[in-house]
């Protein structure tokens, strides 16, 4: 009997979360065209998430066939999330939920390029952080169970947000 979906998934690495980046980008394009826009903001949104994941995981010094250890690399860093002054909280839950925080993802990775002497240039840390706090008002994980109609403006601000980290994937690490 073939292995399932799951077993066929493998460990995560490097890689694999830098390709499903792009590949949510371009799902959430075509559920876009096809007027399923709460999927499309979510895909999105999720797509900003792994990009800047990734680069922060290049930051440390990961490389594509390197595997993500959660006890190693995702723990420590959504502890370094959660411990941030000053994060906004998330205005229904309260809390900062540290591994889909985008705004603290963003912070995360500025002050770990400027601490590792790779500080990131200013006007590309300026419209990420821009980016983060616009997404931030209109995405959450747990859009995936909710039934709302996104207003045109809230796509808008995801779409071009996602579109922006698709195309600066490659500054935020190097």
């Amino acid at each position: 009997m073939p292995l399932t979906l799951v077993r066929r998934a493998g460990p995560d690495t490097l890689g694999k979360l830098e390709g499903a980046a792009r590949r949510r980008f371009r799902e959430a394009e075509k559920l876009l065209n096809n007027s399923e826009r709460l999927g499309a903001i979510y895909l999105f949104g999720y797509s900003i998430e792994i990009t800047l994941k990734s680069a922060y995981y290049r930051t440390i010094g990961l490389v594509p066939t390197h595997t993500i250890d959660p006890l190693l690399h995702r723990k420590p860093a959504e502890a370094a999330i959660a411990a941030m002054p000053l994060l906004p909280r998330h205005p229904i839950t309260g809390g900062p939920h540290a591994g889909h925080h985008l705004v603290g993802w963003a912070r995360l990775l500025e002050q770990t390029r400027a601490a590792n002497g790779g500080p990131m240039v200013n006007a590309i840390a300026t419209k990420m952080h821009d980016h983060a706090r616009a997404v931030f008002h209109c995405w959450v994980e747990f859009l995936r169970y909710r039934d709302n109609r996104p207003y045109d403006v809230e796509v808008k601000a995801v779409r071009a947000a996602a579109k922006w980290f698709r195309v600066n994937a490659t500054r935020l690490w190097s």
